[in-house]
């Protein structure tokens, strides 16, 4: 009878350690309440880690089709501080010593620029131009945020942005290894028409919007049959690459 008791009591014992224990590991893993932002409304270019935005673009006229002739981007920013009733003011300006792109030759802001009520994020648009000159040089438009009557500066090392400008073709990466076998031997005048043909100039085979060889013949197929319809509008002048080489797909 005493060792019946005995074991019963070191089971409540044990039981009672148990729920302790278990008690002690609820209260470490709780997180510590996070204490809101109180400083003032701040705004900054937003960057995560599945869409980032880093503090620089390249962009190319190149791969876009010849009667392209400007594109809007969007740069996204984020409020730091609580969402407002009322549309504030965003001031986004030029960074002079850091820019060589010539406004309303090169680009244009679509000033004014505003983080509408109830709202944390939202972009700005840059409207980027296809001047002539983009051809042979590459030119810098570097943005930056500025304090404004709303927001003062966020976080410091995502306040500026840098967007370089060109229109020069240049060969994918890609070809000699893969898209040759495609699309035969690469010239400036084929891939011209290719993104003219197809409204496209990039043809990842690997990573994120990897095309199937399916899709790549398809494509090789819908350029034949373009380059037949401009040579047959064009008899005796079939079209030829800057070497002087018939086009052929």
């Amino acid at each position: 009878m005493h060792l019946t008791k005995t074991i019963k009591s070191n089971k409540i014992h044990t039981v009672l350690l148990m729920l302790v224990a278990l008690a002690l590991v609820n209260s470490s893993c709780k997180k510590e309440a996070l204490s809101p932002y109180e400083g003032p409304a701040g705004i900054y270019f937003y960057e995560d880690q599945y869409s980032p935005v880093n503090d620089s673009v390249d962009y190319s006229f190149a791969i876009k089709n010849s009667e392209i002739h400007q594109d809007t981007i969007w740069l996204p920013v984020r409020i730091m501080g609580l969402a407002s009733s009322k549309d504030r003011i965003i001031n986004l300006e030029v960074v002079d010593s850091l820019t060589d792109a010539v406004k309303g030759t090169h680009y244009k802001l679509l000033i004014p620029y505003s983080m509408p009520a109830g709202a944390y994020t939202t972009e700005l648009g840059i409207v980027l131009l296809r001047a002539s000159d983009l051809q042979d040089t590459t030119y810098r438009l570097t943005l930056r945020l500025e304090s404004s009557s709303d927001f003062t500066a966020g976080l410091s090392g995502q306040m500026q942005y840098q967007i370089k400008i060109n229109d020069i073709l240049t060969k994918p990466s890609n070809w000699d290894s893969f898209l040759i076998y495609i699309f035969g031997t690469y010239s400036q005048v084929k891939y011209r028409f290719i993104i003219d043909v197809l409204g496209r100039g990039e043809f990842p085979t690997s990573g994120t919007g990897a095309l199937g060889y399916g899709d790549l013949l398809y494509y090789a197929s819908v350029l034949k049959n373009a380059l037949e319809t401009y040579n047959d509008a064009h008899p005796g002048a079939p079209m030829k690459d800057e070497y002087g080489n018939l086009i052929t797909f």
